[in-house]
């Protein structure tokens, strides 16, 4: 069987055949690395240019099919890791510095948007700093009251890599869920309700909401907002407090300090605590 025909018989988790565009992508990088498996007797050679791929997903592909084929370069096979991702979804500062909502973007998209649901999104996504899939798994029974000024409640999330953590809602966040509540909030253990009967994902639903959310923010800011800039924004807005990177990691639940070590880089807080420290008056 060739690569191409290959191609043609693998689904998708969701049982759907691989789109066309798909395809093509991994036919281009099948071409790139056939030679390399032909020519190259040298394992850390061919090695080096696997690894030098930028599309992890897509030589995973291309690894699956020589293990279809069982081509007789079992020692290569058994050595080719799959490329990893880059450590941090954060390339560049520069890159933190665009996926950061400011705080007077924040002010208008809560006044200006009108939709109770859309409303209470907003308002978890930034105080949780949840990934959109941790956000729709939230459950009513995950919230725990607390008695405090700023705090009232915690809410125990099940984040990437299946790690456990907990993240807090303010006043505004606990006022809008307990209106949402009282209508049809509580018709599921789901916050949000993106799921059928059997409490399978509705994907497309799911995917309506954070449609509906660019498009508030394309009206109301004329810019696109997604879930995950929310995130960048509370750790962004954390480090401009103080936070530490150990602090800032164990609330996102990042896997390296690295990644929130980049929030640190970017924040205001050390310039200005500097600035207040050593200032001078000139005149």
């Amino acid at each position: 069987m060739q690569y191409k025909q290959y191609l043609n018989t693998v689904r998708k988790k969701n049982g759907d055949i691989l789109a066309d565009s798909t395809k093509e992508k991994y036919l281009t990088l099948f071409k790139k690395y056939t030679p390399f498996l032909k020519s190259s007797p040298n394992l850390n050679d061919i090695n080096d240019k696997i690894k030098s791929s930028t599309n992890p997903l897509t030589y995973s592909m291309f690894r699956s099919y020589l293990l279809f084929k069982e081509i007789p370069l079992k020692e290569i096979q058994n050595k080719l890791d799959t490329p990893q991702r880059k450590a941090s979804s954060l390339i560049s500062k520069q890159f933190l510095h665009n996926k950061v909502i400011s705080r007077a973007e924040l002010k208008r998209l809560m006044s200006e948007v009108k939709d109770l649901r859309m409303k209470l999104i907003i308002s978890m996504l930034y105080d949780t700093a949840c990934r959109r899939t941790e956000l729709i798994n939230i459950k009513y029974g995950d919230i725990t009251l607390i008695k405090d000024d700023k705090i009232k409640a915690q809410i125990g999330i099940i984040g990437k890599g299946n790690k456990a953590r907990t993240v807090y809602i303010g006043t505004q966040t606990y006022d809008l869920l307990k209106e949402y509540s009282k209508g049809k909030g509580k018709k599921s253990k789901f916050i949000f309700q993106f799921r059928d009967k059997r409490g399978k994902l509705i994907k497309d639903q799911a995917h309506k909401m954070w449609s509906e959310l660019k498009k508030y923010s394309r009206r109301i800011l004329a810019s696109d907002k997604h879930p995950h800039m929310f995130r960048h924004t509370k750790a962004t807005h954390l480090a401009d407090k103080g936070a530490s990177a150990m602090e800032i990691m164990a609330y996102l639940g990042h896997e390296k300090i690295e990644t929130s070590m980049i929030y640190i880089q970017v924040s205001s807080f050390v310039g200005e605590r500097a600035f207040k420290k050593y200032a001078e008056e000139i005149l």
